[in-house]
């Protein structure tokens, strides 16, 4: 063999050795999430219905998309599996939680509760997302005079001994501890229908984590659309983007 085909068939070797690792770094730095999809109620789909499954940060109000997942539902069966693969370089600290809605000619009438999800790279199972009918009123639990704490902000746990609680007025004031601070404001409560307004807290300092968990919280009440209550007495509040903060 002469000089020229040996450095020849080397430079081969070493580009096909560098294809190799790029793309076993590019699966090495992606996060796989599996689960399915569910409802309760029998009403029937309209023909042209398509779950979408979302991964998004959750840190911040419409936070950034990082995975979507489009499921024509037409003939589908229950449950729904999904696969979603997303690269955990475009996520850059911060919360990150999956959700999925089913819409039906254009509008989201089904939604389910966020999820949170590791930024680290690896394989998911979720398990069975319920969704819920957007348009249901179900009956919640009357607000005034009840004490909430928080125990999940948009699918992440929060330690058990959080500072984290929700109290609703007779008069129409919330107001409660949001990890450092304590804050209030004013809440309007129509069926499933919440609105929250005039937030406002004191300005104490603390932990970076627990002053990051405050300004999430306070974020998902200062949006606040919908209300839920589930089955264990679970109170669910609903963001407009989506978001959710979870309390009993």
């Amino acid at each position: 063999m002469n000089r020229l085909t040996s450095i020849t068939l080397t430079s081969v070797v070493a580009v096909t050795a560098l294809s190799g690792c790029a793309a076993q770094q590019q699966v090495t730095q992606q996060h796989q999430l599996t689960g399915s999809l569910s409802y309760l109620s029998r009403i029937a789909l309209s023909p042209n219905s398509v779950a979408v499954v979302t991964v998004r940060d959750s840190s911040v109000a419409d936070g950034a998309v990082i995975g979507e997942q489009r499921i024509d539902l037409d003939g589908q069966p229950l449950p729904i599996p999904f696969t979603l693969a997303v690269n955990t370089q475009d996520m850059n600290g911060g919360a990150y939680s999956l959700s999925a809605v089913i819409m039906e000619d254009g509008e989201t009438n089904w939604r389910s509760a966020p999820v949170g999800v590791s930024a680290e790279a690896g394989m998911t199972e979720l398990g069975n997302l319920v969704l819920r009918q957007v348009s249901e009123q179900g009956a919640v639990t009357p607000l005034p005079g009840s004490e909430w704490q928080v125990r999940n902000l948009n699918g992440v746990a929060v330690p058990a001994s959080s500072r984290a609680s929700l109290n609703f007025g007779d008069d129409g004031r919330l107001y409660g501890q949001a990890f450092c601070n304590s804050f209030n404001g004013s809440y309007q409560l129509q069926r499933d229908q919440l609105s929250v307004g005039d937030l406002a807290s004191t300005m104490m300092l603390c932990t970076p984590k627990q002053m990051e968990r405050e300004r999430i919280m306070l974020d998902i009440l200062g949006q606040s659309r919908r209300v839920e209550q589930q089955g264990d007495g679970t109170l669910l509040i609903f963001a407009a983007d989506g978001r959710a903060l979870t309390a009993n």
